[in-house]
């Protein structure tokens, strides 16, 4: 394990992949687009696409895109290949490959992409720096190209709506006080259309997706099954009185969620394209 890999805060076993997958399908049904429609209708009908899922895990929104557009080229790459799916199932047009994003973008990658997609990874660049990694993203895209980033908003966890007025919940939540704590040096991912803007992209939007009132047992599932990954990862690696902590915060929320409290994540999604040569 290289020691990017080892900061990662999260999983990478089967139950990780499997909530990273209930995870997606959760955005896709509140958001109701796997490509902002902008950035479909601008490449619709193209059969020379090339696409690039960043940070791609079990590569499942690069498996969705590759059967949604069947004539592109779909490049999935991720610093670990522990979530990959057996390359037997890869479809025709996807390649799943590995590369650290905070490293040099090789030269295969350099302005190849006209559409390149990042989300949620909040757990994996605490505290790395934020020029280099935007640099290097950006550096994939051609002239013209396009940039979808989903991220998570501080607080993380979100609880808007309670069972009753006479509802007496910790305010902040236990779980927002712990998520603050543990990616707090990350809140520059909140303010990504500034930073896209500020290196010259276009047609930039910063787009909140909404919540879905009646997914609010899904969304509570995977609020504790973000927790629960944590707190899988931590024991390997943080004091006990850490991670007893943890375990404490996850049994409260548990606790809170029984009594009618809903959590949500906290979604948003930037969009930017390339300045056309």
């Amino acid at each position: 394990m290289t020691e990017e890999e080892s900061k990662y805060q999260l999983s990478r076993d089967y139950l990780a992949s499997g909530r990273l997958t209930a995870q997606h399908y959760l955005i896709l049904r509140r958001s109701g687009w796997l490509l902002h429609p902008e950035i479909a209708s601008a490449v619709s009908g193209r059969t020379d696409l090339a696409i690039a899922d960043l940070a791609c895990g079990n590569a499942i929104w690069a498996l969705d895109m590759a059967s949604e557009f069947p004539d592109a080229t779909v490049v999935g790459i991720d610093i670990s290949t522990q979530q990959f799916p057996t390359r037997a199932s890869w479809p025709h047009n996807l390649c799943l490959e590995t590369h650290d994003m905070f490293q040099a973008v090789p030269e295969k990658y350099v302005g190849r992409f006209d559409v390149v997609h990042i989300r949620l990874v909040l757990a994996a660049v605490y505290n790395h720096d934020k020029d280099r990694l935007l640099q290097n993203v950006l550096t994939l895209l051609k002239p013209g190209g396009y940039i979808q980033w989903t991220e998570a908003l501080l607080p993380v966890f979100i609880s808007p709506i309670e069972l009753s007025a006479s509802s007496v919940f910790r305010q902040p939540s236990a779980i927002e006080t712990q998520c603050r704590k543990l990616v707090g040096g990350s809140a520059w991912l909140a303010q990504l259309h500034d930073e896209f803007q500020a290196r010259g992209l276009t047609n930039t939007q910063r787009i909140r997706i909404p919540l879905v009132p009646w997914l609010s047992k899904q969304d509570n599932d995977n609020t504790l099954g973000v927790m629960d990954d944590i707190l899988r990862s931590m024991q390997s690696r943080a004091p006990k009185a850490v991670v007893d902590e943890h375990r404490a915060i996850i049994e409260e929320t548990v606790g809170e969620m029984g009594q009618g409290r809903m959590f949500f994540a906290n979604y948003y999604t930037a969009i930017g394209r390339s300045q056309v040569e």
